[in-house]
């Protein structure tokens, strides 16, 4: 008899655990969508930064769903046809959302080979600055210097 109580207090702990860890799950889920999606009812801010009333009650709503066994991306597409596509804050590589890749990483390495080509021409011609003085010059502030 002591087993068999052993044993459902064991099971009653699983169950209850492994249902705490799934609704941190689904809050943690929630954050995120929050913090990737852009705020139908405020312009420019992420559902997250949004302080209206119909903002707080969208989280809940995407919270609620998540609880509920939905996955994100489920409630992604359920957020995408009511609100929109423009509603999807996170840079995707497909259709014109690879430019938001794309372009910055080739300025940086345009760039890169700018400055790697400046520096290796300069260690090649043996030049130490942009501003080296011409021999004539150096002889002129020599002879001044010699003179005074």
């Amino acid at each position: 008899m002591r087993r068999l109580s052993q044993t459902w207090a064991l099971t009653l702990c699983l169950v209850f655990f492994s249902a705490a860890a799934r609704a941190g799950d689904a809050h943690e889920q929630a954050i995120h969508i929050w913090d990737t999606i852009m705020s139908p009812y405020c312009p420019g801010r992420t559902l997250s930064a949004c302080p209206s009333d119909d903002a707080r009650t969208l989280r809940e709503e995407i919270l609620a769903d998540l609880e509920q066994g939905k996955t994100p991306s489920e409630v992604r597409e359920v957020l995408a046809r009511r609100f929109g596509a423009a509603i999807d804050g996170e840079a995707r590589l497909s259709g014109i959302g690879w430019l938001t890749w794309f372009v910055p990483i080739s300025f940086l390495a345009l760039g890169a080979a700018v400055v790697v080509r400046r520096v290796l021409r300069k260690e090649s011609t043996g030049e130490t600055s942009a501003h080296a003085l011409s021999e004539d010059v150096k002889q002129k502030v020599v002879r001044q210097l010699r003179g005074a």
